[in-house]
């Protein structure tokens, strides 16, 4: 291969295959899959591991978690993990994955998991590798909308990342076959028309704006600071009501540019505006602010 793969992640939830798994539209199981345990796991994780490195010094094995939503309860992820430590599999493995998909808009949530992750795994590197909210209404996720996806979406995007998630991977890019499931309305464009939706415009104006920095960090809960090479800096912010945020402090008396996230497809450009640095104004739709 020109460009040889060196992350392998050993399978795909195991700690949700571990357990009775139950629909949580009607509480009805759904499979028994009593199996994969943490012993199994770290068994094979060990032979994998082993396997890998007489192959290629340079390899690294990631692990995966069910993380967030499912239908399944936010302990499980953390308790199997700390099963696998209690074995010594930490020695076998050198990244951690899970996946995002909260059973209603929950930011609090998905913070809530990274924090019981990184607080079991130190400075080991974290990836999202699934994630999704849906942008309509399912009988398992009320109150969905395109605006909300987008908010939801630059919202855990940010906030993740500020707190030390290396990668992030949006489960579809189209929405699935019409249906009523989770994940039927959680693509960046709808299905069949493929037009583009907020969410897809949003996904696309935050790595303009943000993939090149070189740092992020949370200052607080809605106040997320990146920095780049050479100095230059952006802050993402937002709030739960409206509110005015002073950056003054660290930008000085000027004037910044704002760039709002774009909550629909049929206005596929940022709104922009020009604010004082000591009083921007700051609501629930995240915006992205600079010199």
């Amino acid at each position: 291969l020109r460009r040889p793969i060196t992350i392998w992640q050993l399978d795909n939830e195991p700690d949700l295959h571990h357990m009775i798994r139950t629909d949580p539209r009607n509480n009805v199981p759904v499979a028994a899959r009593d199996f994969e345990s943490p012993g199994e796991y770290a068994e094979v994780l060990a032979a994998t591991r082993e396997a890998m490195k007489d192959v290629s010094s340079d390899a690294r094995l990631m692990i995966n978690l069910v993380g967030v939503g499912q239908g399944v309860d936010g302990a499980l992820s953390p308790k199997y993990l700390d099963d696998l430590l209690a074995l010594d599999a930490g020695a076998n493995f050198d990244m951690v994955s899970y996946h995002v998909y909260p059973n209603g808009y929950d930011l609090a949530a998905a913070g809530t998991m990274l924090s019981e992750i990184r607080s079991r795994v130190g400075s080991r590197p974290i990836w999202i590798t699934e994630t999704a909210v849906p942008s309509k209404e399912v009988s398992s996720f009320r109150g969905a909308s395109e605006a909300e996806q987008a908010v939801w979406l630059a919202k855990s995007l940010v906030m993740e990342v500020a707190g030390g998630v290396e990668r992030i991977f949006w489960h579809k890019v189209t929405d699935a076959s019409p249906g009523d499931r989770y994940f039927t309305y959680g693509g960046l464009r709808n299905n069949p028309e493929g037009t583009k939706k907020g969410s897809f415009y949003t996904f696309k104006l935050l790595n303009e704006k943000l993939a090149a920095a070189t740092s992020a960090s949370v200052e607080e809960p809605g106040r997320y600071l990146f920095t780049f090479r050479g100095g230059r800096r952006a802050w993402v912010l937002w709030s739960d009501g409206s509110s005015t945020v002073d950056l003054s402090g660290a930008l000085g008396d000027v004037q910044v540019q704002l760039t709002y996230i774009v909550e629909s497809g049929s206005t596929p450009q940022p709104q922009t505006e020009t604010s004082s640095a000591a009083s921007i104004p700051v609501t629930a739709r995240p915006v992205i602010v600079e010199l």
